[in-house]
């Protein structure tokens, strides 16, 4: 596994160029050169393929891609950021002061005690003030969320936050506000040590009278609570009938249609497939001192078959996250390889796969997942879809990972300046030891798959008898005295175009090991997924990008917020927490970890992991200054990109010119 991200990124590089290159027995393919496009540098329209489901305000109603994005977009003043440069946490330096200070208090919890600017407003002119913070944390994590279809936040890394969600106090303790613009918080010592600890204070503000009218948060000196403006002592009017009406409503709810934000710009329409945003302004400015420039900017979703026609005829500015190898491929020979236009190429932090429904007798079975994924001809399938431009994945990880990075040798593990060569060679050695080799790869195998169905029991037919591959369709298993057969619905999302991949590289050799497989196209995966509709499925085809706080614990923890397809498994859970209480700082016992829980991960199968790929973003020349690879969304680098004739100078041509 050792370098294979540089080897991947070196082969996109050569299949980019490949449009230049002579095809034997026939003359290579010229590129056309498109005719001048001319923009309206006023606005920039933005394309991806997935889907908007209009979760933008909070990520209780689920997490795709797009809805990050647009997140992204137009929130901001988050207390806490990722930095890439570092690779790690820090205190925002345009929202927290260098006056903040954390301490340890007597019982061992981490007690930040945080002062904010006092120029930080909402898109309205509304001054933002430590109360909005502690808004967004009751909001999140509060029990109606539950009530209305959502799902609340955890926040056990808050001291007192069980008992504020079980009900036996009023407040929240690990959120104080000391001052207006003034905040104690203090992360439990059980939680600690924690390697993404100020990554546990990323938060954003939320404004409350946009979604709690009539109501204030309010701190008598033990924590934080939401009561009445007007009529403290009255019935409360903070409920979930409220909640439904300010944040679900179709037309203007402050899920969908945020009308009082933070970020950079601010949401002006949204139809289910296009949304329109202009400038806030009075957004202050990013870490990096960047302000947006283009005035208006517009997101939809695109159509793969016809994006880059569009791109070439002007109506997109920008083409997001493409991944289809036939639509790459078309856009380097016809866009990059006419000229004035640019390619950023960067490595996704998830991945496709394939998850199951625990609920489901047949499903919950361990042993039935194991025969599955070796029916998975992931690596056809791939080279189907995205084809040279990902590899097959075997665990539940990105390509652009930090841990991937380190562990496959793409990213360097740069020794301590203070490091002996003696110090320097035994870091490297032990680096060296850190490796995916081991994991179990779950190579296409039906034979394989037979014989583990055979030993699991799965070794009846339709009538009880003896199963006979050659005139039974289906195996079948006595379970709590019902016959249960492996005849099972795979749900894949509408806007793909991953049916026929499925059929062929899936469904078929499932066959062949005696489980039948119905494929359903639909548009309400995500739902399905997250539990907002029926779970009328077996398996779901989806994929994920994951947080860079990476901690899967909840996914797989009984009563867990993201606990999602309903298989639980406690070694999991603890190998997933061991994990993430690595002392910050410490990468090498960080990625053990990691492994360790990717090889128990493998035992279980809790999901299929099909592949993890490269992304490709298409824009043209004239739009200058966006930096993908320097950001973990087009929504944060789009700040301080522009259009412009001119093109940009490189830095160290602007410093010798200086």
């Amino acid at each position: 596994m050792k370098r294979i991200l540089a080897i991947l990124l070196m082969a996109a590089m050569i299949l980019s160029a490949a449009f230049a290159e002579e095809i034997p027995g026939d003359e290579a393919p010229q590129a056309a050169i498109p005719e001048p496009v001319h923009y309206d540098y006023d606005e920039l329209v933005v394309g991806n393929v997935m889907p908007m489901y209009g979760a933008f305000s909070l990520r209780n109603w689920g997490n795709s891609t797009s809805d990050i994005d647009v997140r992204k977009l137009i929130h901001g003043y988050n207390l806490a950021e990722w930095n890439p440069a570092v690779g790690g946490f820090r205190m925002d330096p345009t929202v927290v002061t260098l006056g903040s200070v954390v301490t340890r208090d007597e019982d061992g919890n981490h007690i930040y005690n945080l002062t904010l600017y006092d120029d930080l407003y909402y898109s309205d002119g509304t001054q933002i003030t430590a109360w909005d913070y502690a808004f967004s944390w009751l909001l999140r994590t509060s029990p109606l969320i539950n009530e209305i279809g959502g799902t609340a936040e955890q926040a056990d890394f808050l001291v007192g936050w069980d008992e504020y969600q079980a009900g036996e106090v009023p407040y929240l303790a690990g959120i104080q506000v000391t001052g207006e613009y003034s905040l104690r918080i203090a992360v439990s010592a059980a939680y600690l040590p924690y390697f993404y600890e100020v990554g546990l204070l990323d938060c954003y503000p939320c404004p409350i009278q946009a979604i709690a009218p009539d109501c204030e948060v309010a701190d008598d000196g033990e924590g934080v609570y939401i009561r009445n403006r007007e009529n403290p002592e009255g019935e409360a009017l903070f409920t979930a009938d409220l909640l439904k009406k300010t944040l679900l409503n179709e037309t203007d709810g402050y899920l969908s249609h945020p009308s009082v934000v933070s970020g950079a710009y601010r949401l002006v329409s949204f139809d289910g497939t296009e949304a329109r945003f202009e400038l806030n302004p009075y957004y202050k400015g990013n870490a990096d001192g960047l302000k947006p420039v283009i005035p208006r900017i517009v997101f939809r979703t695109a159509n793969a078959d016809t994006m880059v026609d569009e791109l070439l005829q002007g109506s997109y500015g920008l083409l997001n996250k493409v991944t289809r190898a036939d639509v790459v491929q078309d856009a380097l020979t016809r866009a990059i390889g006419g000229g004035n236009y640019i390619q950023e190429a960067y490595p996704r932090p998830g991945l496709s796969f394939v998850t199951f429904n625990g609920k489901r007798p047949a499903t919950a079975d361990p042993a039935v997942r194991q025969a599955m994924a070796l029916c998975m001809d992931k690596e056809n399938l791939k080279n189907d879809y995205v084809g040279g431009y990902g590899i097959k994945a075997d665990g539940f990880y990105g390509l652009g990972q930090w841990m991937f990075l380190m562990v496959s040798g793409s990213i360097a593990q740069d020794p301590d300046p203070d490091m002996t060569e003696a110090e320097i060679e035994q870091m490297r050695q032990e680096w060296e030891t850190v490796t995916l080799d081991g994991l179990e790869t779950y190579e296409y195998d039906t034979a394989r798959a037979q014989d583990i169905l055979d030993k699991a029991g799965w070794t009846l037919n339709r009538a009880g008898e003896a199963y006979d591959s050659s005139r039974d369709d289906v195996r079948c298993r006595e379970i709590d005295g019902e016959l249960v057969p492996l005849e099972l619905k795979l749900v894949y999302p509408e806007t793909t175009d991953i049916g026929d991949a499925l059929m062929n590289r899936f469904a078929a050799p499932l066959k062949e090991a005696g489980i039948a497989l119905k494929l359903e196209a639909s548009d309400a995966v995500l739902a399905m997924y997250y539990g907002q509709e029926e779970a009328d499925y077996d398996l779901l085809y989806l994929a994920t990008n994951f947080d860079v706080a990476f901690d899967p614990s909840p996914i797989f923890m009984e009563g867990g917020a993201v606990n999602v397809n309903g298989i639980k498994d406690e070694e999991l859970v603890k190998l997933a927490q061991d994990m993430r209480q690595t002392e910050p700082g410490d990468l090498i016992s960080y990625c053990r970890k990691w492994i360790t829980f990717l090889e128990k991960f493998a035992e279980t199968e809790p999901i299929i992991p099909v592949y993890s790929n490269v992304y490709y973003d298409f824009h043209p020349e004239v739009l200058r200054g966006y930096k993908i690879n320097q950001f973990t969304a087009w929504s944060e680098a789009i700040v301080g990109s522009y259009f412009s004739d001119v093109p940009e100078v490189p830095a160290e041509e602007a410093e010798l010119m200086d």
